[in-house]
């Protein structure tokens, strides 16, 4: 991810995976940072990719899994969405949970503060929507992963933790999206393409998404390396290639606007 989040100094100590016989393998030691009020402060809108229309409350989720519920008589369908919306509920408060507290700094994002800090909690509300819509992904595993992409590098969360809240497979996906802390930073970068090598393509989707948003918000940092962050974007993109053309697309046209836009600085 990019880039790292203020307001947490708890890092996991290796990227968690699970082993062949499904323990997790990940620090202990680190602790999340805690409740607090920051989806208050996000801006509302981004709560429609719960449902993709309106907001669902979690309490309909808790009814529908309830088997003395009347869910039943209101059809199939009605059912499985409700199943469905239970479990982005459940994303959504762990991705709360592990993000509290955390900040980034994007002057010109709607949601931000007086001193330009947007609650982190927007960023991955930001991916599951580029997922969703640009991706045109609605299944509800893909888009709990996305919401949890950052819980395991960011907040210190344990993979054990992801499954127990949404199931193994939300789980691979998040592992497969979070950088083996345990290496130096100069190497992470080789791990992390070997990684989307052989990553799911769902995994590989989210990237996307993740990158997209990643590069808007980089183009609002001075003191980045924004060479660096345009190469590895287009070294990314190569992998990538035929994952999923309308968000590659999008990656593309915003990478190529940020390096235009280095070039004319370098120029002056």
């Amino acid at each position: 991810m990019f880039p790292p989040a203020s307001g947490q100094s708890s890092r996991v100590a290796a990227a968690p995976r699970p082993d062949g016989t499904g323990t997790a393998v990940a620090s202990s030691s680190t602790k999340h940072a805690g409740s607090g009020p920051v989806f208050k402060t996000c801006d509302q809108r981004y709560t429609s990719l719960l449902v993709g229309h309106e907001a669902t409350h979690l309490d309909e989720g808790k009814r529908a899994m309830n088997p003395m519920s009347d869910c039943t008589t209101k059809g199939a369908d009605w059912g499985v969405a409700a199943q469905a919306s239970y479990l982005l509920g459940k994303a959504l408060v762990l991705a709360m949970r592990c993000h509290a507290g955390q900040t980034r700094t994007v002057p010109s994002d709607p949601a931000s503060d007086s001193q330009g800090r947007v609650p982190y909690l927007v960023h991955p509300f930001r991916v599951a929507e580029f997922v969703r819509r640009l991706a045109g992904i609605g299944d509800p595993e893909v888009l709990a992963a996305a919401l949890l992409h950052d819980v395991i590098e960011e907040s210190g969360a344990r993979f054990d933790e992801v499954e127990k809240a949404c199931g193994r497979r939300v789980a691979q996906i998040v592992a497969d999206l979070t950088n083996d802390s345990r290496l130096p930073q100069s190497e992470r970068h080789e791990e992390m393409f070997r990684r989307l090598e052989r990553a799911s393509r769902d995994a590989k989707i989210i990237k996307l998404a993740d990158r997209l948003d990643n590069l808007r918000t980089y183009a609002e940092k001075p003191d980045g390396n924004i060479q660096r962050y345009v190469d590895e974007t287009r070294r990314m993109l190569e992998i990538l290639r035929g994952v999923c053309p309308p968000l590659e697309q999008a990656v593309r046209e915003t990478v190529e606007e940020l390096a235009s836009k280095q070039a004319a600085g370098e120029s002056t």
